[in-house]
C-alpha cells in the first residue's frame, strides 16, 4: 500500500468514525427523557432474573467504557468528532461512585448543556432540565 492510499484510508476512517459518532451521540441525546438528570430512581435496570441484571449491567458498563476512551480520542487535535458529548455519553452509561453530580457538574456548563439542547431542539424535543443541588 502506497502513502497516497494510506493517507485516503486513514481519511476515510476518521471521517467515518466523526459520522458514527456523531449519530450515535445525536441518537442518544435525543432519546432521553427531559427530566433524565433529575430524577435518578428511574435510572436502573429494571429486570426480574438477577443473572440477567448482572449481564445487562457488565454490558451497558463496557459500552460505557468504549465510549469514554473514544470520546477521549475524539477530543484529541486533528481527530474529528463529537469528543466531549461522547466522553459524556461513556459517562453516563458507567455506574461508578459520585457519578450522578459528576453529571450535573458536566452539565451545567453552558457550551454542553446548550449543545445538547440545540441538538434536541432540531427534533423537536423540550431542553433537559438540570437542577442544581
Amino acid at each position: 500500500m502506497t502513502t497516497a492510499q494510506q493517507i485516503l484510508l486513514l481519511g476515510a476512517i476518521s471521517i467515518g468514525s466523526a459520522v458514527v459518532s456523531l449519530a450515535l451521540v445525536t441518537v442518544v441525546l435525543v432519546r432521553l427523557p427531559k427530566d433524565y438528570f433529575v430524577d435518578t430512581k428511574s435510572r436502573t435496570l429494571h429486570t426480574h432474573h438477577p443473572v440477567v441484571r448482572i449481564v445487562l449491567m457488565i454490558l451497558k458498563n463496557l459500552l460505557g467504557l468504549v465510549l469514554l476512551v473514544g470520546g477521549i480520542i475524539l477530543s484529541l487535535p486533528g481527530v474529528p468528532g463529537q469528543g466531549c458529548l461522547t466522553i459524556f455519553l461513556g459517562i453516563m452509561l458507567l455506574d461508578f461512585p459520585g457519578k450522578y453530580p459528576l453529571e450535573r457538574a458536566i452539565l451545567r456548563r453552558p457550551a454542553i448543556l446548550g449543545t445538547i439542547n440545540r441538538i434536541r431542539a432540531k427534533f423537536q424535543k423540550e431542553p433537559l432540565e438540570v437542577h442544581d443541588p
